[in-house]
């Protein structure tokens, strides 16, 4: 078994709702099954303490980072940056199972 790497953009009021909902997003379109290559093979995030002020800087962040651990490992959270142009946009990245 293999791993993809994700990203993923959620809008909620907190980062712990955006990422509930972008797992549930993804299992609704990937399937229950395990091994997507997608967020919905993660149980967790981490907070990236920079901030991105627009989502293509956020996009930027996250490939430099997707390749650094805790990012890196597919068994273990996914990264999330806040963009700072709107506070309720979250984005996910990082390894998954496939």
């Amino acid at each position: 078994m293999g791993s993809e790497t994700f990203f993923t953009k959620s809008h909620a009021k907190s980062p712990k709702a955006a990422f509930e909902k972008a797992v549930k997003e993804a299992k609704r379109d990937y399937g229950h099954a395990g091994y997507t290559g997608t967020i919905a093979e993660k149980d967790s995030y981490q907070m990236v303490s920079y901030v991105s002020s627009t989502m293509s800087e956020a996009q930027q962040l996250a490939d430099s980072l997707i390749d650094t651990p805790p990012y890196s490992d597919k068994w273990g959270p996914a990264g999330c940056l806040r963009v700072s142009d709107d506070p309720k946009i979250y984005f996910f990245f990082g390894w998954a199972s496939s």
